[in-house]
């Protein structure tokens, strides 16, 4: 009677480490966000490496990370700020813009609202051989230009705003306003 019951002693000890193993080491992933399972967790319910590894990997319904907008009420766009699970780089909020000639495009929203202290990103294409430059005004007056080259999209990073402040993007007498008073998030 007395090694029946040390084993199931043991067998309880054994399944009771194997649920650990894939209660905690189940959720464990890597920095492009795919999961992976440990070799307890496989034999316990008698699947392959393989397949354990092919289930894990698979959607987990998280979005691609880009920035997103939306529609507000003034006629301007509420940008989001780009965000991925175990990413190194800094928060950033992307404001796109297509320039051509010394104007923006029709497409180019003229207000744009930005959660507070995230850096904000411009991300500009330019339309036309020409490289064209941006004149940014921060709150206070101070001023900074950026020149993007022509017929290309890219970016520069400026910092971001305290609660309730703008900043404008101009160029020529054509402007864009980025007003930090959006919430941060999806």
């Amino acid at each position: 009677m007395r090694a029946s019951s040390e084993s199931r002693i043991r067998l309880f000890f054994v399944v009771f480490s194997l649920a650990l193993t894939a209660l905690f080491g189940a959720g464990c992933g890597d920095d492009d966000g795919t999961t992976t399972s440990s070799g307890a967790t496989a034999a316990a319910t008698g699947e392959t490496s393989a397949e354990v590894t092919s289930q894990a990997t698979g959607d987990t319904g998280q979005t691609s990370g880009e920035g997103t907008t939306s529609e507000t009420g003034d006629g301007g766009t509420s940008a989001q700020p780009e965000s991925k699970v175990g990413d190194e780089e800094a928060a950033r909020t992307p404001v796109t813009m297509t320039v051509a000639g010394n104007r923006f495009t029709a497409g180019t929203a003229r207000n744009v609202h930005v959660p507070s202290f995230i850096a904000i990103e411009l991300d500009v294409t330019v339309e036309g051989p020409n490289s064209k430059t941006l004149l940014v005004t921060r709150p206070g007056g101070a001023q900074k230009t950026f020149t993007f080259p022509g017929g290309e999209r890219s970016t520069r990073q400026i910092e971001g705003l305290r609660p309730g402040r703008s900043l404008i993007v101009a160029i020529g007498r054509d402007r864009v306003t980025v007003v930090a008073d959006a919430e941060p998030g999806p």
